[in-house]
């Protein structure tokens, strides 16, 4: 299996060479960090903006449900002469 480290140039043409590849790594590690850095920065805020944002929400859904809500049937008091399930013969 033949080795995949590096080596050393042995001369000037290929020592260029290497300072280029290595100055294009370079600048590609940097832009990815710094690409990287603005994401965090992004993240971090949101992460402080999302507990208001859903706590505001419930407060909205909670508001929703109350206007919409269905008013609950009315309970009569216990009568054994009234009847809500009756046939209506006894009126």
């Amino acid at each position: 299996m033949p080795s995949r480290h590096l080596t050393l140039p042995t001369d000037k043409e290929e020592a260029d060479k290497l300072a280029e590849a290595v100055e294009a790594a370079s600048r590609l590690l940097d832009e990815y960090n710094d690409r990287l850095t603005k994401e965090l920065v992004d993240r971090k805020r949101l992460s402080k903006a999302l507990p208001a944002f859903i706590a505001s929400q419930k407060d909205k859904l909670a508001e929703s449900q109350m206007k919409y809500q269905v008013p609950q049937a009315i309970s009569l008091p216990s009568h054994p002469e009234i009847s809500v399930f009756s046939d209506h013969s006894t009126l």
